[in-house]
């Protein structure tokens, strides 16, 4: 697939992308919600708050790389950088986890590199841990109690 030249013709085949990724994956909380509707909100509050087109399209696709490592076609940064170009795939690479590490080491690593993060990186980050409390606020996970939550 041609890289998309028009911003809003790239945003709706990452959105395609990232749903057919995100297909069967449902977020944590009690209501389950599709995931897709997590990186779709990540990308909305980037877009009402002027973000480049490119950190909008790479929030979309941000979770694409770490959450497809067990389907029989695992996404690949080559691949997000043939399809919507290098820059978004440098950005999604900028923002993934390392998810074989632990929880705890991972939220270190974050935090001791976030300084030296893109703008575009920073922003997805951002935005991305607002999407998170929104979802624990609105519908925390089964058994998680008030402590939890704060926590």
């Amino acid at each position: 697939m041609e890289a998309p030249r028009d911003h809003v013709a790239a945003l709706l085949c990452a959105e395609v992308f990232a749903a057919r990724v995100h297909g069967t994956h449902r977020r944590k909380g009690a209501a389950e919600e599709p995931h897709v509707n997590r990186v779709l909100e990540v990308a909305e509050i980037l877009a009402a708050h002027g973000a480049p087109p490119e950190a909008q399209i790479a929030a979309l696709l941000h979770d694409t790389v770490e959450d497809s490592g067990d389907d029989p076609q695992p996404v690949a940064l080559d691949r997000l950088a043939a399809e919507f170009g290098e820059r978004v795939a440098a950005i999604v690479a900028e923002v993934a986890d390392d998810k074989s590490l632990p929880k705890e080491t991972r939220k270190a690593l974050q935090i001791r590199h976030a300084n030296g993060r893109s703008d575009a990186a920073k922003q997805i980050k951002l935005a991305d841990k607002i999407s998170n409390l929104r979802a624990i606020t609105a519908s925390p996970p089964r058994g998680w109690d008030h402590a939890r939550r704060l926590e």
